[in-house]
């Protein structure tokens, strides 16, 4: 059996001889159905509590030492399902994206642009760090014949980032 089991707890209690009888038995089950009938098919309350997509809820009874058994299962599985989001982030106009030549979309989150200035006729390899010991910690790199800065909030290059839902969650059985 796959699910989640549903936990009353100390539902009632037997004494005598016969404490595990089919009576006392049947008497469990059905308080633990009384007891589950509310929750097990309020998906919103499994969903908050992080079940998972397509889980079937269970209340189980047992008396002393009997086997636990089945007093009631949700109907129908759960559905579960995030939301999912989509962030973009673009780079302002006059900076370029780190991550594509066509379009001003960075999804690294890195903008950069042209320092103008010319290195000469023998620069440093491309991606040579300034200001930096690599390219993710310094404030510009060596490309081609030139300097490229990396975009901030200071200089104006920072990328604005916009999330939207794509889809929404869905929570029911």
């Amino acid at each position: 059996m796959s699910g989640v089991l549903v936990d009353y707890g100390h539902l009632a209690t037997y004494t005598g001889l016969t404490q595990q009888s089919t009576a006392n038995q049947n008497n469990c089950s059905s308080k633990c159905t009384n007891k589950a009938a509310n929750d097990l098919n309020n998906a919103a309350l499994w969903c908050g509590k992080g079940v998972a997509n397509g889980a079937y809820l269970y209340a189980m009874s047992a008396v002393g030492t009997k086997a636990y058994s089945t007093s009631q299962r949700s109907t129908k599985s759960l559905v579960n399902i995030a939301a999912v989001n989509q962030t973009t982030c673009v780079c302002p106009t006059g900076w370029t994206s780190n991550t594509s030549t066509t379009s001003q979309v960075t999804t690294d989150g890195r903008c950069k642009k042209s320092a103008e200035c010319n290195l000469g006729s023998n620069p440093p390899p491309n991606g040579t760090s300034i200001g930096g010991t690599n390219t993710a910690n310094g404030w510009g790199f060596t490309w081609g014949n030139g300097v490229a800065i990396w975009g901030t909030a200071a200089n104006g290059g920072a990328q604005s980032c916009r999330t939207i839902q794509v889809s929404p969650a869905v929570c029911k059985f």
